[in-house]
Order: structure tokens, then sequence, then C-alpha cells
């Protein structure tokens, strides 16, 4: 199990400390990082690539709130929790609007290990939720390609309105309508008239069958034409409801050929006497009955002649053979049969021909004879040797086309492949090797390669799946298509041409995988998810929508009616306009509200929706999740609660001890002033009397008593200055200005600094006396660091106000100080305490050599 790293944003090393030590008590793996500056924060975020965020509220030029807008502008998806010794409500409640998971009182850090726990859990809720909708999104856009380009016209309907749900490109093109009309039509609008009965008829039967139905149906194309269609339909789920999908073959033409050669059968033999191609017919065992007049001409053979097997003495003698056994065979069997050979006449003169023949049927559908044609194809032949010459000029289009082409002989010794096919297989094919195509078939599939070889014999045409094993090891899906070629080649041999479709085979087993990780994901976070289609009107909700009503799905019927109509009575008009004001206005919205289960217990829910237009900007759904959020809201009330109670009482209890500590101050303070001035100074006055007394009778002693009256005098006035320091100033007698530039004389008249004082936008009445004794017991903490430590020539104090705030600026010209010590030192810290009694705060600007700037901030 891996450490979790935790990221602690802090310019106090005691601090720091004093978290580390509770979290390795509660969770025994951490690995810790701190970071006292933006730089240090920064580089943590890069390098040591946090799972949580401890950050203090302030630090030197940087805060939590900037820390927090750049872990968003990262997009890193990690808790952010507040540490910190005081924080006012309003910037608690700032950070946690901003984003941040929790805030934590480092005196009150007990809850620290469980806010850290809360937040993990749900930062990886969030990401698993969104990584769902990502890849549920994807699954369906591949569904949606593969069903949109069929090469066969395939639509979705409704069982109960046979109404079209969807249709693919290929039906739109087949039956000229648009994909927008199709959708107000239903399957009956593409019959004849007389066909709908027997249609209706046949759905009804559809229950009672297996889920494949298969049929010959005639169907109506947009500009009237009839066309005779091959249909196979299944069940599918859509939109959580049982549709049928539908794949059409248009068979037309081949109907309608049978059908025009048995009505012209009678015609046959006038309409042939002068037809420009070699017409044959034979009886059931292949054995000749008629030929017509072009015929004759071709082979030089007569009428009589040419009768029975008298045929074949027109053949060349190269192709005799050859061709007498190809027809024997074929006629055996009845198949239909096309070859090329060459004819040779009494004169030596070579004629190519290719011959045709197609199997006639009795009632019974037994063959009866076969018909057939010789075309005269001389001059295509000539034509042929000049298109092999150009044949290298579309090699190369074979060559690097995207799908696999090859051939293979019927033992499956694979004869030639171009480029694409060498590619995906990792292996360079050369025209002396022996591979096989069982060779390169995966494993478990090769038992199949019999059956494969079997199927291209005996209907020369063969198309599925075929799962391959590379010569890198690799599994991958080929979708087939293959021929047999027989005529004009010495061996018969396999044409092949396959497609690579392992992604898309992939891509559906990952969305059936989704789908079943989206329900379980639904239930888990009773987040369900609803639909409306806006062409057909229909409704429909997960399974999820009824377990959060506390329904079953066979009582309700989906509808907007039924999800007001669990509102709370005072939810449910707020609810009805939100709803009302999103459908007229097709606006994409959200509603939180409170609802009530059928079971009578009071939930509270979330809803968000969106609108799908088509591209004429016509709203066509409407799709929307619902989630049961009772426990969220019940536990975000639950720790507002308390966090706010907790608060209020630290509050409370900061001020007390502040405003008892500083009372208590300024009595020690007032008392120790009263007794120098009262006690001390007395004596020493005394004294001094005293030694004047003696000053004026003793000659001898002058000097001596004259150096101790001087040094008497300086104890009195230090006295005075200590008295007049540590006194509480009379307020009511003098304004604040003048106490304070009496203040800063008095501090500086010795150093030779110089001091001004600006109150020009400064208002007496605004501080009660509490206030005013704090800014001056500040102004003289301040004036004594600048005495010990700042080498100042000037110092400048600035008060002022306004309605809501007072401010009082201290700046001087000296040293300064080094960033990261300029909260260190008991008169600084002493100046924060008397702030937190008035919610004030101080903030300090200063760098080497530029001097040291203090500014205070106290809310009226």
């Amino acid at each position: 199990m891996e450490k979790l790293r935790i990221l602690i944003l802090e310019d106090s090393h005691a601090d720091a400390e004093l978290i580390q030590r509770l979290l390795r008590k509660a969770k025994p793996d951490c690995e810790f990082h701190l970071a006292m500056s933006k730089n240090e924060f920064l580089n943590a975020l890069d390098h040591f690539s946090p799972d949580v965020i401890l950050s203090d509220n302030s630090l030197p030029q940087f805060n939590a709130l900037e820390a927090l807008k750049i872990v968003h502008q990262r997009s890193m998806q990690i808790p952010f929790i507040l540490v910190t010794g005081t924080v006012s409500d309003e910037f608690a409640a700032e950070i946690i609007k901003h984003g941040a998971d929790d805030y934590i009182l480092k005196d009150r850090m007990v809850r620290l290990p469980t806010a850290i726990d809360v937040g993990l859990k749900q930062k990886s809720l969030e990401k698993e939720k969104q990584e769902a909708v990502n890849k549920l999104i994807q699954s369906e856009e591949k569904y949606r390609t593969i069903f949109s380009k069929s090469p066969l016209p395939t639509w979705i309907y409704d069982p109960e309105t046979l109404r079209f749900l969807e249709v693919n490109e290929a039906a739109i093109r087949h039956y000229g309508y648009s994909h927008d009309t199709f959708l107000r039509m239903t399957i009956k609008d593409i019959r004849p008239e007389e066909d709908i009965e027997p249609l209706l008829k046949d759905l009804q039967k559809i229950d009672l069958r297996s889920d494949a139905q298969q049929g010959i149906w005639r169907h109506r194309k947009k500009n009237g034409e009839v066309i005779i269609v091959e249909t196979t339909a299944h069940s599918v789920d859509y939109g959580n409801r049982k549709v049928r999908m539908v794949v059409a073959n248009d068979i037309s033409e081949k109907i309608v050929a049978e059908e025009e050669l048995s009505r012209n059968e009678l015609r046959f033999r006038t309409l042939t006497s002068n037809a420009p191609v070699g017409i044959f017919q034979t009886d059931a065992a292949g054995q000749t009955i008629y030929v017509n007049e072009t015929w004759m001409k071709y082979t030089g053979l007569s009428f009589d002649q040419a009768m029975g097997e008298g045929w074949t003495r027109a053949l060349h003698p190269d192709d005799k053979e050859k061709l007498v056994e190809q027809w024997h065979t074929r006629s055996q069997i009845g198949e239909e049969s096309s070859s090329e050979f060459r004819l040779l006449d009494k004169k030596g003169n070579t004629r190519w021909v290719i011959g045709k023949a197609t199997p006639l049927f009795d009632k019974n559908k037994q063959v009866s004879g076969y018909i057939g044609t010789l075309s005269d194809i001389t001059e295509n032949k000539k034509a042929e040797e000049i298109i092999q010459k150009s044949e290298e000029k579309f090699r190369d289009l074979v060559e690097n086309i995207t799908d696999l082409i090859c051939t293979h002989d019927l033992s499956g010794r694979i004869l030639s492949v171009n480029r694409a096919a060498e590619e995906l297989i990792g292996h360079k094919f050369q025209p002396d090797e022996y591979i096989n195509i069982r060779d390169i078939l995966a494993p478990d599939k090769r038992e199949e390669f019999d059956l494969y070889i079997d199927a291209i014999k005996k209907q020369g045409r063969v198309q599925g799946l075929m799962k391959v094993r590379t010569f890198r090891g690799t599994i991958l899906v080929w979708e087939y298509n293959n021929s047999l070629k027989t005529e004009g080649v010495d061996e018969p041999v396999v044409r092949g041409y396959a497609r690579d479709i392992t992604e898309s085979r992939i891509a559906e087993e990952n969305l059936r995988k989704s789908e079943a990780r989206l329900r379980e994901a639904q239930s888990i976070a009773h987040i369900s998810n609803w639909e409306i289609d806006l062409v057909e009107n229909i409704q429909s909700w997960s399974e999820e929508t009824y377990r959060i009503y506390g329904i079953n799905k066979q009582d309700v019927k989906p509808s907007v009616d039924v999800f007001l109509a669990f509102m709370h009575p005072e939810d449910a008009e707020f609810a009805r306009k939100t709803v009302q004001e999103a459908m007229t206005g097709l606006i994409d919205s959200s509603i939180n509200f409170r609802f009530i289960r059928k079971d009578g217990a009071v939930r509270h829910g979330y809803s968000e929706w969106k609108f799908e237009f088509d591209k004429k900007g016509t709203p066509i759904r409407l799709y929307g999740i619902l989630q049961d959020i009772t426990e969220r809201v019940e536990a975000e009330e639950e720790k507002k609660r308390l966090e706010l109670k907790l608060l209020e009482q630290q509050k409370r209890e900061q001020v007390m001890v502040t405003a008892t500590a500083l009372e208590a101050q300024e009595k020690e303070r007032n008392a120790i002033g009263v007794e120098l001035h009262d006690n001390v100074n007395q004596i020493l006055v005394g004294t001094k009397l005293l030694l004047s007394t003696v000053k004026n009778f003793s000659d001898k002693n002058i000097d001596v008593l004259a150096a101790c009256m001087k040094n008497l005098q300086d104890a009195i006035d230090e006295n005075r200055k200590i008295a007049h320091a540590l006194v509480t100033p009379d307020l009511d007698l003098d304004t604040l200005p003048e106490q304070i530039k009496r203040l800063t004389t008095s501090m500086f008249k010795t150093t030779g600094v110089e001091s001004k004082i600006d109150a020009a936008n400064y208002q007496e009445s605004v501080l009660n006396k509490e206030r005013k004794i704090a800014i001056y017991r500040i102004a003289q903490e301040q004036c004594t660091n600048i005495v010990k430590y700042a080498k100042a020539s000037l110092v400048t104090v600035i008060l002022g106000n306004d309605e809501k705030v007072f401010n009082m600026t201290i700046v001087d010209n000296g040293v300064g100080m080094e960033e990261g010590k300029q909260t260190i030192g008991i008169g600084l810290r002493n100046i924060n305490s008397r702030l937190s009694v008035f919610n004030g705060k101080a903030t300090i600007i200063t760098s080497p050599g530029n001097g040291f700037t203090l500014e205070i901030e106290i809310p009226l």
C-alpha cells in the first residue's frame, strides 16, 4: 500500500511538527512535505504530488485562498483542508465557498484525521462518477457509429406505437425519406395499403416466436416504387425499454428476374433467334436441345451438329478437356456456371467467348434443364492485354489500402497479401514460403478452418468473423468477405477481403461492462437517470428512480406530473415553476428539493437536466439525473451546526481570556506607575532635600553633594518616564492623536528619531475607550520595537477611519526585517493578541534595507 502524501503549507515549524505528530498516531503510513512560501508550495505540487493539502490561513505574502485557487487552476482532485489558529466567520465561509473541503482550528485538531478521510472519500467518488460518465458517452458514440454506417437499411421502431425511433444512413438513401420524416412515420407508412392488415397480424405473433424473426415483404419508397425486401428483426434494449431492430435487404431485382423468366419462357425461342449473343438450352442431363443463330455463327456448327454433346467439337483443343469436365460437374449438381474459353472454327480462326448457364426449375423446384448464353469477348481479351499493362498503375492502390486483401488456394495456403495485411499480421510474406490460413488463426479457432474451406467450396462466397493471432502474439478480430474464383484460373483461388474490427469488438464489450458499472454506481450513489423523447412524447426512468421514490415500476408510468406529485408541499410550487420555466424556455437547469416517498419518509433530492436539439435547433430530447442527497444534506447541516457552535464558543473564550489579561495588565501597569510616582519619587525628593541641607552647612563635601543631587535628579526623571509609560493614558482629557504624539516625542527625543503624526482622516468619536487604549498600547509596543531594532531616523504614524473600519499605519525608514522572521517576537504577538479582542488584523510589509510598515485594521 502506497504512503499517503501530505503537503503542509505552514510558516511555523512548531505548528507543522504538531500536525505531523498528531497524524502519525492516527495514520502511520504518511509521508509529509513542508512548504513555507509560495515558491516552495508550487515546487511541491510539481514534484511531491500530494494526496492531501493542509494549509495555514496566512503566510508571508501568501494565503490559503491563493493556494486553493492554484490547486483548482491545475484541476487537482485532492482534498484541501484549512488548519489555522484563528479565522473569521466571513473567511471560513469564503474559503469553503471556493472549494475547500474543511477547516480545522489548531487548538481543536483532534478532528483532522477524520476530515482527511472524508475528503479523500469524497474526491474518489467524484472522480469515479466523472470517469463512468465519460466512458458511457464514448461507448454510446461508438455504438451509434456502427449502427449508422451499416451498409444495409436498418431501423429501430416502437412495438407499441409502431413509430420509427431511429434509422441509419442506408435506410435514408434507399427509401428516399429524410431522417426527420422517418421519425414522424410508422412502419405501416412504408407498406402498400393492401399489405398493412397481414403486417398487423404478423406483429401479433411476435411474442409466440423466438426473438429473431425473418420474412419477405413488400415495401414502398417515397417515390412510390414498390420493392421486395428480406427482413430480419430482433428485440433490443433502447432507452430502458424493449424495441425492435430491423435489417432490410432489397431482393426486388432477383424476384423480378425470376418472375420475368417464367412469364417469357413461351416466347423464348422467338426472341432468341435474332439475339446478338449466342443462346443455348439443355435438358436436365446437360445435353443440348436448342441453339440460336448467333450461337451457330460463333461456333461454325449447324443446329443438328450442336445437339447433344456435339457442341464440344467447336472447342479449342487446349480448353476442351477442362471445360467439358467442368460442365459435367456443374450440370450434375444443378449450379450456375460461367467460363471463359476459346472456340476454333474450320478455317482455324480463334474466338474468345464467355459461356454462362443458369438452371431451370419445374413446379417441384427440380432442375429441368439449363439456359445459357455465349458472348464474344475477343475484343475484350485484346483490351485486357492493354489493361494488364496498366495494372501496375493500380497496384499501388491495393498496396496502400488500409483493409486487408489476400488470396489463398483451397488448401488454405496464402498466395498473396497486400501491405496492410503484412503490417497487421506482423510478417513480411515471401512468394516461395508456405504459410497457411490455419497458421494465423487463434489457437481456439483453428478447428473451424475445415468448416470455412467446406463452405467456400460449396457456396462460392463466405463472410463472417475471423479471430487471428499475429506473429507478434496479438489477438485480433477480422470481418471478412471471401469469394471463390474457378473460371479463368489454372487452380481455384479464394479472393479474400477483410477489415480489422478489433477495436469495435472491444468497444462493444466495454459498453456492456460500462452499462453494468453504471447501474451499480447509480445504486450505490442513489443517482438515477431519466429521459423524455420530445418528438414522440415518451418518458422513461432508470430502475434507481423507482427505488428512490419507493414505488414499483409496474405501478407508475413515468411523467413530469408524477415527478412533481412526490414534491414536499413547501417545495411544490417552486419546483413546478422551475420545471415550467425550463420547458418553456428550453433551458438547461437543476433543482434542489424535498420529496415524500411512498412510505411517507421525507427525503432531500437533486435533479439536473439538459436539452438535445437537432440540426435545425428543434428540441428532440430532454435527459437528466435524479439523486437522493438526504444523507449529504443532513451531514452538512449537522456539520455546520457543530462548527458554528464550536466557533462561537472559541471566540467567546478567546475574547474573555484576552480581555481579562489585558485588563489585569493595565491594572498592573497603573499600580506600578502609581507606586513609582507616590512612593519612590517621594523618597527621592526627600533625599534631595536632606542633601540640600548638608550642602548649606558643609564646605568640604560641596562637590560630592552636588554630584549626588544630580544623580538623584536623573533617578527622578527616569522614574517619571517609567511611570508615564506604565500608567494608562487619560483619553478623556486628551485625544488619541495627542496621546500618541506625546508618546512618540517622549520615546524618540533621546534617540534622535524624528516623528510625524497624520490624523487628517481620523474622527475621535468613532472609538470607545477600550479601543483607544488598545490602539495606544499597539503604538507604544511598535515604537519600543523601533527604538530597539529599527535604526531609523524618521517614523510616521497615520490615523484614519471610514464608516466601517479604523486604520493605523506606523512606518519607519530603518533596516527592515528578513522575510520569514517578521512574526517572531513578543511585541508583535502582543499586538495580535490585542487586535483579536476586537476582531482586528495586522499586516506587515518589510524587507531588508527597506524599512518596516505595520498596518492595523479594527472593525467599527
